[in-house]
């Protein structure tokens, strides 16, 4: 018999033909990313699940959108590539102003210096992933894959893999982790960058919940 291991990015792969049947299978052998990111606690969520996400074509204008025209660094090629794409980048007023969460949730820089992240989790809302330009300005997600893997705290409960679909015409990349684990637990976040080869780690804890029902 042939053992086949599966990679992050073959997950995804996997993913992106079969999204729709992703819930209650069972889970698939833990992948291997090639960078990791730090982790981030999850914050308290305020607001509905369906908090509209304003994208416009001057958002997808700047660099990690997808109409900017400049160069993209890799990041794989160090600093000599961070520099190229820095003398190139001509719409760079107000980039990396905001490094916070516009939404409540765990924030992160990606590694191409571009884009930036937001993954928030609520009991009510599920999982959902924004996707921000070098301005943390709302972005559409439909050149992003990504998928989740929820590691419970409690070594009685079962890691679970979710892939991450398109909501809100686009503005998110989302998916409900069911009641197959509980609190507390650490949701490790898979992305694909579009000038990406491989998936990209974040990870990010969701506390228990306090007497009170408040996490």
């Amino acid at each position: 018999m042939t053992n086949i291991k599966l990679t992050a990015a073959g997950l995804l792969i996997a993913g992106a033909m079969a999204v729709s049947d992703s819930h209650g299978q069972e889970t698939p052998p833990a992948p291997k990313p090639g960078h990791r990111h730090g982790t981030t606690q999850a914050m308290p969520h305020h607001g509905p699940c369906a908090a509209p996400v304003h994208i416009s074509q001057e958002a997808e204008r700047q660099p990690g959108g997808s109409l900017f025209e400049g160069t993209m660094a890799n990041h794989g090629d160090g600093d000599m590539a961070h520099g190229k794409a820095k003398a190139d980048m001509s719409k760079m007023a107000g980039a990396h102003m905001v490094h916070s969460p516009r939404r409540g949730g765990a924030f992160f820089m990606a590694p191409n210096k571009m884009n930036h992240l937001e993954a928030h989790y609520s009991d009510a809302c599920g999982f959902n992933l924004f996707l921000y330009n070098i301005r943390t300005e709302s972005i559409g997600v439909a050149r992003f894959r990504a998928f989740i893997k929820v590691v419970p705290d409690s070594m009685d409960e079962p890691e679970v893999i979710r892939f991450l679909s398109p909501e809100q015409n686009g503005g998110t990349l989302s998916a409900r982790i069911g009641d197959d684990v509980s609190r507390p637990f650490t949701i490790e976040i898979y992305v694909k960058f579009p000038e990406a080869d491989d998936p990209e780690l974040f990870t990010m804890h969701v506390p228990a919940m306090l007497p009170g029902g408040k996490p």
